[in-house]
């Protein structure tokens, strides 16, 4: 760790290092050197050797690979990297590469020094520790690595302590120290030695406590139920305490219960919660009828609003004020202050019907706060409501803590990173409280930036300056006044280095329809199936959209005479078939040409019914378009498919084999016109240029000598091209957009631009610039801290190629708060 690791001429250095072996349980995937057992300086290290020999592919992970050499002392020799991680501080920066297994060898000269080295390992494993109810005791029975066998007896303490068979100590009412004893094998020498394994019962603790507990680990509490919330689980409480505790799993508790429950620390979403559905976990009930009341914890919208999910959080009952608003979408009602928002859970309908009654108004509510959960305004934190007398009170704000909402409202607006040449925006009101937000530019800043109603222009430079705002906010007849100073850094529109249109127009793939009519029908399969009466049916099975997804209400199934050429509605118990569905499997007797009709009179495209006269039927295929086929992924142009042979039975159940030919089509997915794929007749197929803005349909065609029918089996998507996509000049008024493909302004009906928390952003305008394949999207993104642009097409997908991993990833990515 002396070495300069930031010093290429140290790249690559040969060097040998002894210390001991670690693996770091759930952190690392390569296993660490480390000074001594004890600890002290580490190094990560690769054994390469592993993931060399193709013949025996490696599975896991290093550190599984290494779990029988921990605690031991071994020389490595190896290369000296660094591991290039600048984000993560805690992270070592440089790593050995061992590339041969001998390169790796114990440090000890004889087998008396390698039996030292396992008592000093066990006794750090045994009487180092402390054991409770539950717990594994590591008592190894074999080191391969350096030719050692251990056999263990128990010499003094109570044999139910431990369930021998497993390892795992059990529970216990009082302390215990039992004695082990080892029986050392190490080559030639036999030795023994004694270990104390020290078991601890788990004590009462208070809630508190609980919440220092870690993932998984038990916990046992004399508590009260305070509250019983239906389909949810149930609060804990102490008296004269504000700290709670969410329990979950625990049936047939009353509120007033006094119980001694058992379980596991467990965190969801930042809410901490004791688990009852842990094995070993119980709950006894003390005594009954002995409710206390809450007790409130005053704290603000804010402070709950913007904790870290990330980290657990204490449950208690928090009175706070805000701004209580309905969504009618969801049918949800949340509490704002036009930035921080909390998502309510009722716990019942008395409580819905008092959040009804509080909509539009200022608010002091109680709740207990709950799990980070994805709503239709994003992820945001919740709370639940319980029902009791005061839950939900109206409130008057004052003047001043209005203005201090603005205030923070405008913060908010203008928490970015400022760049050059670009306009932003920001509010002139307040979206619940109103109120007046005028910002101008003091003198100097005037000659950098203008203001033209809610738009902050931002001049061009190549070296960074500062602007100051002079920020006025009025509310009924009070006034506050105050300056903000924000850095703007250069920057320069990357967009043309892209060098967007570079690839020029897209295939052209005709999809216009013939007015009055629709495509979406064809024949998915036609076989025989045995008859009710006898005798065998030819079955008939049609698939097209469902009428709703065509802007219908229903279809007709219609037959066309052969020799008038009228259409007829095929009749069904001496009604027109019809359906709301998107299929129809139906006998025929015969040869027919159907198409359907709508409700509003609008007809498919035909298909035509051949006749089916053998006794076989279809029971099963797969249709597989991985990667494996030809390195490309689904539905990117040159994928590959591959058809399983289809299963074809006779009326025995006996398969018939060699009774079938292919042949693949590719599908105008509008119109359904299907386009023979000349000499496409195999199992697989590798799609090509001419299958763009196509579906890819397989077809399987009975011999008509030793097998019937047919089956047609689609692909899922179009086969499309990528078309990576590039935004620049990001910024809270819109931003740039342009693709390698030139693309007309009516694929862009399909644009869709996601916030960070993948919610919609609704209202945008779009600009064509003077390059045909680069776009300006006017768009409010105020409060937005980064975006993701997608545009799928039946010919194209926009995305971004992620180099790295070699990867076309969906949308095109960029930040606005902090690029």
């Amino acid at each position: 760790n002396a070495i300069d690791i930031s010093d290429p001429n140290d790249w690559g250095l040969y060097v040998e290092i002894v210390g001991y072996v670690y693996i770091e349980d759930g952190y690392s995937y390569y296993p660490l050197i480390v000074e001594s057992l004890y600890g002290g300086d580490a190094i990560p290290f690769v054994p390469t050797y592993l993931f060399t020999n193709l013949s025996e592919p490696f599975y896991g992970t290093p550190s599984d690979s290494f779990m029988g050499h921990q605690g031991l002392r071994f020389v490595f020799e190896g290369y000296l990297f660094p591991t290039f991680n600048t984000e993560d501080p805690y992270a070592p920066d440089r790593i050995m590469l061992v590339t041969k297994e001998d390169s790796i060898t114990p440090d000890y000269a004889d087998d008396q020094e390698k039996t030292d080295a396992i008592i000093a390992y066990m006794t750090t494993l045994l009487n180092d520790n402390s054991f409770r109810p539950y717990d594994y005791v590591n008592l190894i029975e074999s080191i391969p690595v350096i030719d050692a066998t251990i056999t263990w007896e128990l010499i003094s303490g109570n044999s139910g302590s431990i369930d021998f068979s497993t390892n795992q100590v059990q529970d216990v009412a009082l302390h215990e120290d039992l004695i082990l004893r080892a029986s050392i094998s190490v080559g030639s020498l036999s030795s023994t030695s004694d270990f104390i394994v020290s078991i601890y019962p788990f004590m009462i603790i208070p809630i508190e406590d609980f919440y220092n507990l870690r993932e998984g680990q038990y916990g046992k509490l004399i508590v009260t139920v305070a509250e019983v919330i239906p389909n949810m689980g149930v609060v804990l409480q102490e008296g004269g305490s504000s700290y709670y505790l969410f329990a979950y799993g625990y049936d047939n508790l009353n509120e007033g219960d006094v119980v001694e429950i058992f379980g596991t620390y467990s965190r969801i979403s930042g809410f901490i919660e004791i688990n009852g559905y842990a094995e070993h976990a119980y709950v006894t009930v003390l005594d009954t009828d002995e409710k206390l009341a809450l007790i409130p914890w005053e704290t603000t919208l804010e402070d709950i609003a913007q904790r870290n999910p990330d980290f657990g959080h204490i449950l208690r009952y928090n009175t706070i004020k805000g701004h209580i608003m309905y969504a009618p979408l969801s049918g949800q009602y949340y509490i704002t202050d036009g930035i921080n928002t909390v998502f309510l859970f009722a716990e019942d309908y008395s409580v819905l019907t008092q959040l009804e009654s509080f909509v539009d108004q200022d608010v002091e509510i109680k709740l207990f706060n709950y799990e980070f959960y994805y709503t239709e305004l994003g992820p945001v934190w919740t709370g639940i409501v319980i029902d009791g007398p005061n839950i939900i009170s109206s409130v008057t704000l004052s003047n001043t803590e209005i203005l201090s909402i603005l205030e923070g409202y405008v913060d908010h607006d203008f928490d970015y990173q400022f760049l050059s040449g670009l306009d932003y925006l920001f509010s002139l009101t307040h979206p619940i409280y109103g109120g007046e937000i005028v910002i101008t530019l003091d003198s100097i800043s005037a000659n950098f930036a203008t203001i033209n109603g809610n738009m902050l222009s931002l001049d061009d430079s190549e070296e960074p300056y500062e602007i100051t705002l002079l920020i006025s906010i009025t509310y009924n007849s009070e006034n506050t006044t105050t300056e903000k100073v924000i850095t703007v850094n250069p920057y320069s529109d990357d967009m043309d280095e892209n060098n967007p249109g570079s690839k020029g127009t897209l295939p052209f793939v005709d999809y216009t329809q013939v007015e009055g009519q629709f495509g979406g029908l064809y024949v998915s399969k036609v076989d025989r199936q045995p008859g009710f009466m006898g005798g065998s049916d030819m079955i008939v099975e049609l698939q097209f959209p469902t009428p709703v997804s065509m802007g219908f209400s229903s279809y007709t199934l219609q037959y066309q005479d052969p020799i008038t050429l009228e259409w007829h509605p095929i009749m069904w118990y001496d009604e027109p078939l019809q359906t709301t569905g998107d299929n129809f499997s139906i006998p025929m007797t015969g040869e027919y040409t159907l198409r359907l009709i709508s409700d509003t009179g609008m007809v498919s495209n035909v298909v035509i019914v051949e006749y089916d006269s053998i006794d076989t039927y279809f029971t099963g295929w797969a249709l597989d378009y991985g990667m494996f086929l030809t390195g490309i992924m689904a539905p990117f142009v040159g994928y590959g498919l591959e058809l399983s042979p289809l299963n074809i039975l006779d009326f025995n159940g006996d398969p018939v084999f060699n009774c079938y030919t292919l042949q693949w089509y590719r599908v105008n997915p509008v119109t359904f016109e299907m386009i023979e794929i000349v000499g496409a007749t195999q199992h697989t197929y590798q799609t090509t240029t001419a299958d763009i803005g196509y579906l890819i349909m397989v077809e399987a065609k009975g011999d008509n000598i030793n097998a019937g029918g047919v089956q047609r089996i689609f692909a899922q998507d179009t086969v499309v091209i990528q078309n990576q996509g590039y935004i620049s000049s990001a910024s809270t008024a819109g931003f740039y957009l342009g693709f390698d493909y030139i693309v007309d302004l009516e694929d862009l009906d399909n644009l869709v631009i996601y916030d960070q928390n993948w919610v919609i952003i609704e209202d945008f305008e779009i600009t064509q610039t003077s390059n045909p394949a680069v776009y300006y999207i006017s768009c409010d993104l105020r409060g937005t801290d980064s975006i993701n642009v997608t545009l799928t097409t039946l010919i194209y997908v926009v995305g971004e190629n992620q180099v790295e991993f070699d990867y076309f990833s969906y949308g095109v990515y960029a930040d606005i708060r902090n690029q």
